[in-house]
């Protein structure tokens, strides 16, 4: 399988996110999208980073080993 195919199968949009939404609204769109990670870019389109499943998961189980809220991507 090439990763062309797969592309035509899930779809070749890309789902961003600007760097000053917290991650409890990228997590949001993660989940209500169905989609394993957000695109972080700047305000010129710039990618800045990318937030996955795997991130939101892991900064969760620390937040909430802290006691901290979550902030901003």
């Amino acid at each position: 399988m090439t990763v062309a195919a797969v592309l035509r199968q899930k779809g070749a949009s890309v789902i961003s996110v600007p760097p000053v939404s917290t991650v409890a609204e990228a997590a949001e769109i993660i989940s209500r999208r169905r989609i394993s990670a957000v695109v972080v870019c700047d305000e010129e389109g710039r990618l800045v980073g990318i937030l996955s499943e795997r991130d939101v998961e892991s900064l969760t189980a620390y937040v909430m080993g802290r006691g901290y809220a979550l902030g901003r991507v």
